[in-house]
């Protein structure tokens, strides 16, 4: 009988364990597996504008995470390798599919138009021998998203 009780109490013990290595396993993924990869995100392709003299394409994307929608403009590089063909030079925030739109205005001028409600997140002032220019501007009190 004894023994019995021996077995039972050492099953219980390795129940208990196998329990908590579980429980701490579970957690591990909710908190920290989780928010990594919170910051995931899609971008659908919505057009490639070409510059007036064919140098430089202005590639815009609709971008989703979550509930956040952003609209994203890169401009080509002129570097073949995949990865670094196109380079980000704006990102708009708060703002849904086809509210934003690119537009060149000359060889080295690209027009970004976007509702006035929506956030700019990113901005180069001049990147790549092209000048983004934002319709409408930022307020005057913002002007480091374009000093970069």
């Amino acid at each position: 009988m004894i023994q019995l009780i021996r077995l039972v109490r050492l099953c219980l013990q390795v129940i208990g364990i196998v329990a908590i290595v579980v429980g701490f396993g579970l957690l591990f993924n909710r908190r920290v597996i989780n928010e990594f990869t919170s910051g995931n995100w899609t971008d659908t392709d919505e057009q490639v504008v070409p510059s007036p003299h064919g140098l430089h394409f202005a590639k815009t994307f609709h971008r989703t995470s979550g509930p956040d929608e952003s609209f994203v403009v890169a401009l080509s590089t002129g570097n073949p390798n995949r990865s670094d063909e196109y380079f980000q030079i704006v990102e708009i925030r708060d703002v849904s599919r086809g509210q934003a739109s690119v537009a060149w205005d000359g060889t080295g001028r690209l027009l970004v138009n976007y509702p006035s409600t929506a956030k700019v997140a990113e901005a180069y002032a001049i990147t790549h021998d092209v000048r983004v220019v934002l319709n409408p501007p930022l307020p005057s009190d913002q002007p480091s998203a374009l000093e970069r």
